[in-house]
């Protein structure tokens, strides 16, 4: 009996200390994330009202019934709020509809869908293996790799990718299109930036790092779609 309780005692703490050291990493993430995300002042990447609720002023400009919170990872579908923050990752389904601001400190999984009506800003702090439609204007910051699917809707997408892209990127509607705007910090193959190149948006200029390609400006198929590699 004696024996068992040690052990017991043994997993006890040894659980407890995983879990704290989670929490700790979840929440220097979370800091580092505001902090990010504070800096991106001065264009059409500046999160207005995420900010406000960082600097603890958000009651003045939100109503608390349209912000949720989430400390981890995702653990249900979430519809219905304009300002989203998930500390963790996503695993789940998004819904939005009008003005919004989705930050996920962490990655998009295989698993994690975003659906999007109106004015969407969108932050993802690691990957994003998921998949976003959007129907409307779409700002989309990732701070990790892009290796999932997204659609784009009316009038604009807008994208900026630190990390390498390999994934693909179509339009809501394949008839009247939208304009596409994605600079990718990273590195794509040719053949990924083809078949953006290649796509039924209006308009594409998409900027990016490509072994295979020297430094250029290049027309694509279609004389309003324009790479440009560094």
């Amino acid at each position: 009996m004696k024996r068992f309780f040690v052990v017991f005692l043994s997993f006890f703490l040894l659980t407890t200390e995983v879990f704290s050291k989670n929490d700790s990493d979840i929440i220097d993430r979370w800091a580092d994330t505001q902090i990010y995300i504070s800096s991106l002042v001065g264009h059409q990447f500046e999160f207005f009202r995420s900010v406000t609720l960082f600097r603890g002023r958000g009651q003045f400009l939100i109503d608390q019934n349209q912000y949720y919170k989430v400390e981890s990872n995702s653990t249900g579908d979430i519809n219905g709020y304009s300002v989203i923050h998930i500390l963790g990752d996503l695993n789940d389904k998004i819904s939005v509809d009008g003005q919004n601001e989705i930050i996920i400190a962490g990655s998009v999984s295989e698993k994690g869908m975003i659906l999007a009506e109106g004015i969407n800003k969108i932050f993802i702090g690691g990957d994003f293996s998921g998949q976003i439609e959007s129907a409307d204007s779409l700002e989309l910051y990732i701070k990790g790799s892009f290796q999932g699917f997204l659609k784009g809707g009316i009038p604009t997408t807008n994208i900026v990718i630190e990390g390498n892209y390999k994934g693909v990127i179509d339009p809501t509607d394949k008839e009247q299109g939208g304009m596409l705007y994605i600079d990718v910090k990273g590195s794509a193959k040719k053949e990924d930036l083809d078949s953006i190149c290649k796509s039924p948006f209006t308009q594409v200029y998409a900027v990016a790092n490509v072994s295979s390609m020297k430094s250029g400006i290049y027309d694509c198929d279609n004389e309003k779609h324009r790479l440009t590699v560094r």
